[in-house]
């Protein structure tokens, strides 16, 4: 009885501590090459990629509660949200195509295993962007790669969750055709939208 109402004292009283200036630099360039291969993978253009990168940072040192034990979990959150601001309307134009998808059968698909990220990271970038448009690949950035619900992915993006639902869909059918994929995703089955057709 004392140790749980010892355990209840302690995360009633537990303050997270805010991450330094030099502590959110540090995590910038300790992870620069997964979060721009995620703004790359989001934008498509390496120069929007470095600014999101940039503009990111800029974000981290004007705000105040950044914690320290969430603060890789922040700079992942703050780079996706200003490479999608880089291409918004491009993404929004794009999400319109998935309005009239037949809805999955499935019910949300999962986040991406770390073997099947690894496994999209070895595709050349430009093969990616030919293959899923610039909704899928921030559909597939937030729910597969940063693990967003989504409802979630629906809010940031401003759009409706079934097209996320959709957009996901189609994203994990095109990563379990490509070759260097097959094996990682072999383990998704096929679903009703998989046969169908993107409009670029």
């Amino acid at each position: 009885m004392w140790f749980q109402r010892h355990a209840r004292t302690e995360r009633l009283t537990y303050r997270p501590e805010l991450a330094s200036d030099d502590e959110k630099r540090r995590a910038f360039d300790e992870w620069h090459d997964h979060l721009y291969w995620t703004a790359l993978l989001i934008t498509g253009s390496p120069e929007k990629s470095s600014d999101a990168l940039v503009d990111a940072a800029a974000l981290a040192e004007n705000e105040y509660t950044v914690f320290r034990d969430w603060l890789i979990q922040w700079t992942r959150d703050a780079t996706s949200r200003m490479a999608i601001e880089k291409i918004r309307e491009s993404i929004l134009t794009a999400s319109a195509t998935y309005e009239q998808k037949v809805p999955c059968s499935h019910s949300d698909h999962t986040p991406l295993t770390i073997e099947q990220i690894d496994a999209i990271r070895q595709l050349p970038m430009e093969v990616v962007h030919a293959g899923l448009d610039p909704f899928a690949r921030a559909v597939l950035a937030l729910r597969g790669i940063k693990q967003d619900s989504i409802t979630n992915c629906a809010r940031v993006l401003g759009v409706p969750r079934m097209r996320v639902l959709a957009a996901y869909c189609m994203a994990l059918h095109w990563a379990e055709q490509s070759l260097v994929c097959r094996n990682a995703f072999a383990s998704i089955r096929s679903c009703p939208l998989s046969g169908a057709t993107q409009t670029r």
